[in-house]
This record gives structure tokens, sequence and C-alpha cells, in this order.
């Protein structure tokens, strides 16, 4: 399988979330590559193949497109994403521990929901800006939806009141 995971915007969590997903689909003893960019072969010998790209142009492949962004750059992806074809998830990374701030990015969420198989909602995480693995809940459901064991149209950080 393909998983493209594209980011319009650097420094929006597009490195740290395909390197993630690797990790946990090698804990579950697949056989993943992470190719930087578009410098990849083809290799039938893994079960996922993860394209780490900036902006691309859209094709059609057979692939599990991912556009990750933050708040500031979500119009312009959500524009993006819309001249892909195939299926389409989008992750809004780096979503604010700030109650009005996150009920904000759910708004704007569910304004895009219809475009997109599904949407997570990241939380801010420090450790992964320290280069320390962590584990992310939301991330781990992406994981889930990507294998196809869970089907969630919408996937919202824990938030404590």
């Amino acid at each position: 399988m393909k998983i493209k995971v594209i980011g319009l915007k650097g420094g929006v969590g597009k490195t740290l979330i395909a390197n993630y997903i690797a990790q946990k689909l090698r804990e579950m003893n697949f056989k993943v590559e992470v190719y930087p960019d578009k410098y990849a072969v083809e290799n039938e010998e893994v079960d996922f193949e993860i394209y780490d790209l900036g902006l691309a142009r859209p094709d059609q492949e057979n692939s599990i497109n991912l556009f990750v962004c933050d708040k500031f750059s979500l119009k312009t992806t959500v524009d993006y994403s819309k001249s892909w074809n195939g299926k389409k998830i989008l992750i809004i990374n780096k979503v604010s521990p700030i109650p009005k701030e996150i009920i904000e990015e759910i708004i704007l969420a569910q304004e895009e929901i219809d475009n997109f198989i599904s949407i997570i909602l990241v939380p801010f995480n420090g450790a992964f800006f320290m280069n320390e693995y962590s584990t992310e809940p939301t991330l781990d459901n992406l994981v889930e939806i990507l294998l196809g064991r869970k089907n969630q149209k919408i996937i919202l950080p824990f938030i404590e009141i």
C-alpha cells in the first residue's frame, strides 16, 4: 500500500507523522519503507511504502493521501486536496490545548468532513519536537484507519476540563 504524506507548509509535522506511522507499522511486524520526497523505487517486498512529500502534483495512483497542516495552513491545504483523487485523510497537527481554540479547530474540521474519509486533530506534543518518541493516541487511531481496522470520520484529541 502506498501512503503519501503531503504538506504544503514547512514545519507542520509531515515528516514526524510519516515516521510515526512507519514506527507503529513496524511494531506490528509490517515491512515499511519511508521515502523522502519523490526519491523512491517500487519495492514489492514491503507492505507499506510511505512517501514524505512537500508540494506534489496530484496523480491517479491508488494510494492513501494524508494531507498534513496546522490551523494556519488549513484552508490552503483543503483547497489543494480537492484536486486529488482517491482516499484522502486530513491531519490538523499541533492543535492548541486551549479549549476555545480547540473548538474553533473542530468547527473548521467539521466544515470539510465530506471531502475526506477521516479528519484527525493531533494535539501539540512537546516531546515530538524534542526528537523524543512519545505515544500519541490520535496518530495510533490514524494507523488503525490505514489498516482498515477503524472507520471513524473525525478523531479528536483527548481534552481534560
